[in-house]
């Protein structure tokens, strides 16, 4: 990754005066219009230089922290990209700070600057405007965002939630980088390559499997991943196996100039760690408990190919897994026998209180994308490829009822999409 030089910053580092902060606390609850005015002058100059600052120890994470705090009040569902997302992630990743923003790197993107579509016909009086009506390079809200740019972002965001463990968030970062639209049939970006080896060794982390590159993947991509990952999709083949000796040789079998390389040693390392892990989990599948000397027996470490030495050992590493939330289970010490693993009951079995918990998040989640979901529909409304793709299901649904045909066909809207870039607006990196 290149880091920052001063020419990629040249503002001012200029701290949060209180009545910029004043400012932003008064906003929230005015229409659209007073935030379009008011906001660009504190909000554009700001986080490049908070982004240089804190890569030179200049700024503390609490004046991250506010600019996180403007940005959400301005778009609540953190669903538009801006010029200043790319900057404070940046941020995050250089100065190993991610905690302060998390809250903008856990959001889902659906909107970019100035992508097909994205000029709002509504008035900015309107109280009803979406964010991303108002949000926009026209408004100085934001910089124009090249596709190297929003490639970036999605793999820095991949690599803050490698650092805290968290899987799924890193896995499905990744995977936005490889699945990027693309009309070139032949090439993928150096950075789609670099997210594809880490989406396949964190699918391992999280799912003990290789993970299937998505119906979605461009066909260049998808050309060039299945040359440059043949490394790792053997890897994650031999992950699978039952025995550690085929793992061990194909981890072995790369010189440690080659993980050094691609920078994936320590993402190496917790596969390695993980392969014994993932042997004890699947043993969920067949037992409902099982002995540790069973355990034992039955797993090997990746390390060595061979079992672990001892009963101690594979209770150790059992109990790891249980305090860590890896494993649902408990260790039991009968009083005459051997001490066994019970595997807790599966996610079938959940309690009324967890029932209903997750039922409230999910209804919350459900609300939260209210917006979002109203301005998708509008922007389609006004898009003359989803127009025209509309025309023609109508078209085939009229001539399957006078033949007496099947269901439609609804999965073809990317077919008649012009000869353009799909990110249409944001500049071709």
């Amino acid at each position: 990754m290149k880091l920052a030089t001063r020419s990629s910053y040249p503002f001012s580092i200029l701290p949060l005066c209180a009545a910029d902060l004043e400012i932003v606390e008064w906003l929230p609850s005015r229409r659209p219009v007073a935030k379009a005015h008011h906001l660009p002058h504190i909000i554009r100059r700001r986080p490049d230089s908070i982004c240089w600052a804190c890569v030179h120890k200049a700024v503390n994470t609490a004046t991250a922290a506010g600019f996180v705090s403007s940005l959400l009040r301005l778009d609540p569902t953190g669903s538009v990209l801006t010029s200043h997302h790319t900057y404070l992630v940046r941020f995050a990743y250089m100065t190993n700070n991610i905690e302060p923003v998390l809250p903008i790197i856990e959001k889902s993107i659906v909107f970019y600057p100035g992508m097909k579509g994205s000029t709002s016909t509504r008035n900015l009086s309107d109280p009803d405007l979406p964010p991303s009506g108002f949000i926009t390079v026209e408004n100085d809200f934001t910089k124009s965002l090249e596709n190297k740019d929003i490639l970036e972002h999605d793999l820095l965001r991949g690599l803050c939630f490698i650092q805290r463990r968290s899987w799924q968030q890193a896995f499905d970062a990744f995977e936005r980088v490889i699945t990027y639209p693309s009309r070139d049939n032949t090439n993928a970006s150096k950075i789609q390559v670099e997210a594809y080896s880490k989406w396949v060794l964190v699918g391992l982390l999280l799912n003990g499997k290789a993970p299937v590159l998505p119906p979605t993947t461009p066909n260049g991509p998808r050309k060039v991943y299945e040359v440059t990952g043949k490394p790792y999709y053997s890897l994650a083949q031999a992950f699978e196996k039952r025995t550690a000796e085929s793992f061990k040789t194909e981890y072995e079998g790369l010189s440690q100039g080659f993980w050094d390389e691609e920078k994936n040693v320590s993402l190496l390392k917790l596969v390695i760690e993980h392969y014994q892990k993932w042997q004890i989990l699947n043993l969920r599948h067949v037992y409902s408990r099982i002995s540790l000397e069973q355990i034992r027996t039955r797993t090997q470490s990746a390390e060595t190919a061979a079992p672990l030495g001892s009963v101690q050992e594979i209770e150790a590493l059992v109990q790891g897994m249980i305090d860590e939330g890896l494993l649902q289970g408990e260790v039991v010490h009968p009083e005459n026998g051997l001490a066994y693993l019970a595997f807790s009951s599966t996610a079938d079995d959940l309690s009324e209180e967890e029932f209903t918990r997750r039922m409230v998040a999910t209804a919350q989640r459900i609300k939260a994308l209210g917006p979002v979901v109203k301005a998708t529909n509008e922007r389609l409304a006004s898009n003359k490829d989803y127009l025209k793709w509309l025309a023609q299901q109508k078209k085939h649904e009229q001539q399957g009822q006078s033949q007496g045909g099947g269901p439609v066909d609804v999965t073809g809207f990317g077919d008649v999409v012009e000869d353009e870039d799909l990110m249409t607006g944001i500049v071709a990196g």
